[in-house]
């Protein structure tokens, strides 16, 4: 064994450390790049040389070192809250982004950087398209490209995520205090449970002042809003009650003109006309409600009950189709055939009698609804389930990875769901630059799956995971390095030393 074999170790170490030095640099460059994974070089002795010494012993002399492999820290880095929907973060350690490049190739990312185009896709900063599965899709596979089509047409949801389609009210839920110390502003002698039908004139559409009026906006199947009132009076003029019982009369109206029953004329506007009874106490105990399509009163006949004892309203509005509309004001019917005692009644049939009015067969009241108490009539809530057509006004992403897209009418529609990728092997990944990774054969096999499921981690939206590069650790790697290199150029330049004293030994 001669003398240059130690200049040769020697810089096989400095070439070692040199690259350690190389991936301290490139983790700290990186420090602030969104879904980076800091890397660690894991050093190896090369191949010893041995030299015998005549005994049945080996004696083994090194021949330096070199980089055994660079591994990924798969740590998940820390996650910063943002204010875009689109940004998403995978929590935990498992599960990787799907994007293809314009080639179609796939790659895998941690970064969750990503914005629409204008295509509608949605991609990353360096353009390749995020993968997901159409919502409602059971199975992920690969995905295909997430790509919102922003047709301008509300009318076809089904080709485009621009717009939600309306929805037609099915149901009306109105509850209010009617002051029993108010006037009966239609008094009638002959028939005060219709006094103010019989005052409705459509061409005039005016009512007794004093009435309590309270409006809501309901929707027809297309999504057209429809202002509607309910309109509440004293029927004074009845029989009195047993028991000191009240009665109000009211109506549920609209303006005439949006009214499309064709067989009324003078009545038009009218959609449903009823009666409320209340304890002396001032609690809900019974009511009916009527509807028809003419202007005579026989006409007239009690609306049918839905499957829970609600009273339905038929209403047509005009250029729609009749949609039924429940009326819910705290009253319903128990019985297992839901239906009206004295069915048979007619608005010109009630008289002044309180026993020919309609009622539920038997009435249960919910713990808010209308009441008569002695105190200002006031609407104590309303509410109904139909809305107008929608457009797209911003997305978000749930934490099952649904790209949810909300709508200017308040709906929230799933439009796709994130594939993500796990590996059994994710060290084994190739990192190809701009925060992207391809299979390699070393990584294993590849599962696509949803986040949340298996060993894949959850999503958050308006969130990006940032590097997990540790600069305490990286300083003292740094360090490290920077000894290692600086004695390894010590050897280097004993061992010149070395060899020029036995040079300068030969000549002399």
């Amino acid at each position: 064994m001669g003398l240059s074999p130690s200049l040769y170790i020697g810089t096989t170490g400095i070439m070692t450390h040199q690259t350690g030095l190389d991936v301290v640099s490139h983790n700290i460059a990186n420090m602030n790049t969104t879904g980076f994974k800091a890397s660690t070089a894991h050093f190896a002795t090369l191949m010893s040389e041995t030299i015998s010494s005549g005994t049945s012993a080996f004696h083994q002399v090194g021949q330096g070192s070199s980089v055994s492999s660079i591994l990924h820290d798969m740590d998940v880095g820390p996650l910063e809250t943002t204010n875009i929907g689109t940004d998403v973060a995978i929590g935990g350690e498992y599960g990787w982004f799907v994007l293809t490049d314009a080639a179609g190739a796939i790659r895998y990312s941690r970064a969750g950087n990503f914005r629409f185009d204008h295509e509608g896709y949605l991609r990353n900063p360096a353009g390749l398209m995020v993968h997901g599965a159409p919502a409602g899709s059971t199975q992920a596979g690969t995905g295909e490209p997430i790509r919102l089509t922003l047709s301008p047409d509300p009318q076809d949801p089904t080709a485009s995520v621009a717009a939600s389609p309306g929805q037609a009210t099915s149901s009306i839920t109105f509850v209010a205090n009617l002051n029993a110390a108010s006037l009966d502003t239609a008094p009638s002698s002959t028939s005060p449970f219709t006094a103010l039908f019989d005052a409705w004139d459509a061409s005039t559409n005016a009512l007794p002042s004093g009435a309590y009026l309270s409006s809501l906006t309901v929707y027809d199947a297309a999504g057209t809003a429809h202002p509607i009132s309910l309109i509440f009076d004293p029927a004074k003029g009845a029989q009195p009650q047993q028991n000191g019982q009240r009665i109000m009369e009211f109506l549920v109206t609209t303006d005439p003109a949006l009214d499309g029953s064709a067989g009324k004329n003078i009545k038009k506007g009218i959609l449903g006309a009823g009666t409320l009874t209340f304890s002396p106490e001032g609690n809900l105990l019974s009511m009916s409600l009527f509807s028809g399509t003419s202007d005579d009163p026989a006409a007239w006949t009690p609306v049918p009950l839905d499957e829970d004892g609600y009273p339905l309203l038929p209403v047509t509005f005009s250029g729609a189709e009749t949609q039924n509309i429940r009326l819910d004001m705290g009253l319903r019917d128990t019985q297992a055939q839901p239906g009206w005692i004295n069915p048979s009644a007619t608005l010109a049939s009630l008289g002044t009698d309180a026993a020919n009015l309609p009622a539920l067969g038997s009435p249960n009241k919910k713990a808010l609804a209308m009441t008569n108490y002695m105190a200002p009539s006031a609407t104590i809530t309303q509410s109904q389930d139909g809305f107008a057509v929608g457009y797209l006004q911003d997305v978000f992403v749930r934490a099952d990875g649904t790209l949810v897209g909300k709508y200017t009418n308040g709906q929230d529609l799933d439009l796709y769901r994130l594939v993500l990728a796990d590996f059994t092997n994710p060290q084994g990944l190739r990192s190809e630059g701009g925060n992207l990774f391809s299979a390699a054969p070393e990584a294993g096999s590849i599962r696509y799956g949803f986040a949340g499921t298996g060993r894949l981690g959850q999503v958050r939206g308006s969130t990006l995971e940032q590097a997990n590069v540790d600069l305490a650790t990286e300083f003292v790697h740094m360090i490290i390095y920077q000894k290692g290199i600086e004695a390894n150029a010590k050897v280097i330049t004993t061992a010149d030393q070395v060899i020029q004293t036995a040079i300068q030994s030969k000549r002399v």
